[in-house]
């Protein structure tokens, strides 16, 4: 519900002649610690995934990277970009969400029922501090695997696409 809102909203403040721009993601440092990463397929390879995310903020890079922390969890792979609860956020409207991405061909083995690799991705969307006018959106992907009921997992993993439109 909330990412539905805060969408509605980074919508609404932009103007109806948007421009969309990239920036080149290895020129942000944005770093992301994914942590209580767990993920499961059935035997129908039906797959589910949850996990916390936290993003560092920095107010003094350009653009200003918003501090975050969010429980995801969904289905997949193939379906759509999930919702994630926002645990704590700074005073700018933000929204993160998260998908499990189809695995390789080459990768599609299974162990034990379970299909290996993991891939998942994850957009982080958030106003601009400065310009309400403007609206930024972090995507990034890692590779991971699935782990059933085993030990919760911990990686990092970095933006590789960067969004504004203005």
């Amino acid at each position: 519900m909330r990412f539905a809102i805060v969408c509605t909203a980074l919508a609404a403040a932009l103007p109806a002649s948007a421009t969309m721009f990239r920036v080149a993601a290895d020129a942000i440092d944005y770093p992301w610690e994914v942590s209580e990463w767990n993920a499961a397929c059935s035997n129908a390879q039906k797959c589910t995934y949850k996990f916390l995310i936290t993003a560092d903020g920095d107010k003094t890079s350009s653009p200003q990277l918003p501090s975050v922390q969010a429980r995801c969890a969904g289905q997949g792979p193939g379906a759509e970009f999930a919702q994630c609860e926002i645990i704590e956020a700074d005073n700018t409207p933000t929204a993160v969400s998260a998908k499990l991405l189809p695995s390789p061909p080459s990768s599609n083995f299974t162990m034990n029922g379970t299909l290996h690799p993991a891939e998942i991705e994850v957009s982080v969307q958030h106003i601009d501090f400065e310009n309400s006018m403007v609206q930024w959106n972090y995507t990034g992907s890692a590779v991971t695997s699935f782990n059933g009921d085993g030990s919760a997992l911990s990686f990092a993993m970095t933006p590789s696409q960067v969004w504004a439109i203005a």
